[in-house]
């Protein structure tokens, strides 16, 4: 069965240290191959929410220059970004560019994506809003909806997060002046959407904010607009302009003294350690750097079927089992569902 992951292993060799980009009219993805189809995804919402906020704003909110988004290969390299492990997303204002970093496991990622967006548009357009408030006007903004009726568009806003209902549920009121002085965490983004769902529609720039706020009620907002749908075509970059890309984003995030190659050559070296150890019957030894590899590049079909082999050999069934979900849920190809099939087959 060890070959198998071996061969596997061989085939998509070439694909461990490539990175694609792939462009839209006013955005630029950042990524892995296994992550071109998020990729694809998250560039069709952001020019959606672009032509949106076009016709909710006008023209002076939205910027011509193209936005880069970067969705890391792996969890450790996301974070590096942040030592917050609520934190999905982060926006960075460069000198000439400015980025998205994006948590590849995020699980509203569109949301979270909608969200930076929101958070590059205010940089340029209301630069002095209190932090509170410019988180609360991105998570409002975060699950837009655009929909046709009829010959016209319209928007839907408004909708509380459903992460946030819960929170909401135990506010008594909104307290403007605690809010400003707590620092933003899981806890203050829902009354931070509460407060701009109540403010944000009127607000203008210098306006003084009240100390108190009620609670609700939330109800939808629908919003006709004037929607161009936005041109869709997206291609992808040229080796040549993912190099010039990768150099910009290194000289944009000084303390990456480490490419993200570096990571995937880690995974690498302690797969094929792992599977040394393996082969020569040390599985006790080889399991901790194969469980590391997969850490780093979790959608390798191939290397969680190998783990999934290492479980097994150590009678570690249910571990096992649970790695070879990893591999199918992970197989990119019938070969790799094959060979997941086969050995899940074995552990019944």
């Amino acid at each position: 069965m060890r070959w198998i992951a071996v061969l596997l292993y061989l085939i998509n060799g070439c694909k461990v240290s490539a990175q694609t980009a792939i462009r839209s009219q006013h955005f630029i993805f950042y990524s892995t191959p296994q992550n071109l189809k998020t990729a694809e995804q998250g560039l069709q919402r952001l020019e959606e929410l672009r032509a949106a906020i076009q016709a909710l704003h006008g023209k002076q909110w939205v910027s011509t220059s193209p936005l880069r988004i970067w969705m890391p290969a792996n969890e450790a390299a996301w974070k590096r970004f942040t030592k917050i492990n609520a934190e999905q997303g982060i926006f960075v204002s460069g000198q000439d560019q400015n980025w998205v970093v994006i948590n590849p496991w995020s699980q509203n990622f569109l949301e979270v994506l909608s969200h930076e967006y929101i958070h590059a548009v205010l940089h340029r357009t209301l630069p002095n809003l209190p932090t509170w408030f410019e988180e609360g006007i991105c998570e409002y903004y975060s699950n837009l909806l655009l929909r046709r009726k009829w010959n016209r568009f319209e928007v839907v806003v408004g909708q509380a997060p459903a992460r946030h209902r819960r929170n909401l549920e135990t506010l008594p009121s909104l307290d403007l002046e605690q809010l400003a002085r707590e620092p933003i965490s899981i806890y203050t983004y829902a009354p931070a959407w509460a407060a701009a769902y109540h403010l944000w529609p009127g607000y203008k720039a210098g306006d003084k904010f009240p100390s108190k706020l009620s609670i609700g009620p939330f109800e939808p907002r629908i919003i006709p607009i004037d929607y161009i749908t936005p041109d869709k075509a997206q291609t992808l970059l040229s080796r040549k302009e993912i190099q010039e890309l990768e150099i910009e984003f290194r000289n944009q995030f000084p303390g990456m003294n480490q490419p993200i190659e570096a990571e995937l050559a880690r995974a690498e070296s302690d797969f094929l350690e792992g599977l040394r150890l393996s082969d020569s019957g040390q599985t006790k030894q080889a399991i901790p750097l194969l469980e590391k590899a997969c850490a780093l590049r979790p959608s390798n079909s191939s290397w969680w079927n190998a783990l999934a082999l290492a479980y097994q050999e150590n009678r570690q069934l249910t571990e096992a089992r649970q790695a070879i979900e990893k591999a199918l849920a992970t197989a990119k190809n019938e070969t790799e569902t094959a060979a997941a099939r086969s050995l899940q087959k074995s552990l019944n």
